[in-house]
């Protein structure tokens, strides 16, 4: 024989339990959803770090062609240097070319 507060204890605890497992459904749909969720912001995620990986190659690319442009500018500045001190050298030669030409021919009309 069982008594009644027992029998109303176990009816009760089975009520309880049933709820919960009602409750179940609810809480695996919701976190369906979240997981669902999760999923889609781990794709973006991943889209995200590829398209940045993109820009940092195309960064670094760029810094390289920058750091190849400035070599090239400054061996094109040193060339120009070369030549301008090649053409003051061949001015100075040539004036003094023309100088002693010139004092020869005033000597000889002389």
């Amino acid at each position: 024989p069982v008594n009644r507060t027992t029998l109303d204890t176990v009816v009760q605890q089975i009520k309880d339990n049933i709820s919960i497992l009602t409750d179940v459904q609810g809480i695996f749909n919701h976190t369906s959803q979240q997981l669902h969720r999760a999923k889609e912001l781990l794709n973006r995620a991943k889209d995200a770090k590829t398209r940045a990986e993109g820009v940092k190659d195309t960064a670094n690319r760029t810094k390289q062609a920058l750091v190849e442009s400035e070599k090239a500018i400054q061996k094109a500045t040193k060339a120009l240097d070369h030549a301008l001190n090649n053409l003051k050298s061949t001015r100075n030669t040539t004036a003094t070319v023309l100088y002693t030409a010139l004092h020869s021919h005033i000597a000889g009309c002389v």
